[in-house]
């Protein structure tokens, strides 16, 4: 849903919040770690950054809904997967991974659940980035040689737009519309300040 061009989502049946992060591909262990391991129930579990959407191909991931979908609606579990550094941008646009229980969800959402309006920011800056560049081009084309065509979401092992985006229209029309109390987001403390309905995010962004 999206209020002024705010991308939101309402969990009204939530009872509880969970944040992790930093998955790397591990979407099978996290759901049976959320709904079987520790039973829990009306949970909506935030994954704050580098999930692992981008190594695989789209198809991989379709897979992983489908797998799970069962359990998750048995627990009445949702999952928000937040961008990292670690993360192909272009599955976070809202539509790309948008099924009922699993929403990767653009830079700027909001989540309104168990009374608290959250904001979430994605993005960081990969300190392994040029080990991952130099591995990526000694193996890109063996990767790519059973894909009919390089795009958007082609497999990958970088990304050069993984850096937080600080967009001032957002950041000004979030107030008009939401209270926000919490931010869950990928960045590192140092280039957080304080969030205020005229500001948030960051020095050196």
């Amino acid at each position: 849903m999206n209020h002024n061009g705010i991308f939101s989502l309402s969990f009204p049946e939530a009872k509880t919040i969970i944040v992790s992060g930093d998955i790397h591909g591990n979407f099978n262990q996290l759901v049976f770690k959320l709904c079987i391991q520790y039973q829990l129930t009306d949970t909506l579990l935030i994954v704050a950054g580098d999930c692992g959407f981008g190594f695989e191909k789209k198809e991989y991931y379709e897979q992983i809904v489908r797998r799970n979908a069962k359990r998750m609606n048995q627990a009445n579990n949702w999952i928000v997967f937040v961008r990292g550094n670690h993360d192909n941008p272009a599955y976070f646009d809202g539509a790309m991974l948008n099924f009922k229980r699993f929403v990767a969800v653009p830079d700027y959402s909001i989540l309104q659940v168990c009374n608290h309006t959250i904001l979430c920011v994605g993005g960081a800056i990969s300190i392994d980035r040029i080990y991952r560049i130099n591995e990526w081009n000694r193996n890109k084309y063996r990767v790519h040689s059973n894909e009919s065509q390089e795009n958007d979401i082609s497999r990958n092992l970088y990304w050069q737009n993984e850096v937080p985006v600080y967009d001032p229209n957002k950041m000004n029309a979030i107030p008009t519309s939401f209270l926000i109390d919490t931010v869950v987001t990928h960045i590192p403390h140092l280039h957080i300040v304080n969030y205020s309905p005229k500001t948030t995010l960051a020095n050196g962004l």
